[in-house]
């Protein structure tokens, strides 16, 4: 978030917890379908899955700005993912 001065709190990071991760309505995997193979668990729910293909900027270059700037297409990629599934939560509502 420092394109727009935002500091976010440093959050420690958890081990991964299948029956909390099961609970949950919905699971969006992120990976680099091209460059990470096998990272994402095998015992997630498939029916709440849904599996995202989004570059990885560390994989993908060693140049920051490079990293950078596709950092910038991925964040409005998810954006739009996000805004895709807009009509099947409303859906849900009605």
């Amino acid at each position: 978030m420092k394109e727009i001065i935002l500091d976010l709190p440093t959050v420690e990071a958890r081990s991964y917890n299948p029956q909390e991760v099961g609970d949950a309505d919905l699971i969006i995997a992120l990976h680099d379908g091209e460059l990470e193979d096998g990272d994402i668990p095998s015992d997630l729910p498939s029916q709440k899955l849904l599996r995202w293909n989004i570059r990885n900027p560390e994989l993908r270059t060693n140049d920051s700005t490079e990293q950078w700037a596709l950092y910038q297409e991925i964040c409005d990629e998810i954006a739009m993912n996000i805004k895709d599934m807009e009509p099947y939560f409303r859906a849900d509502y009605v």
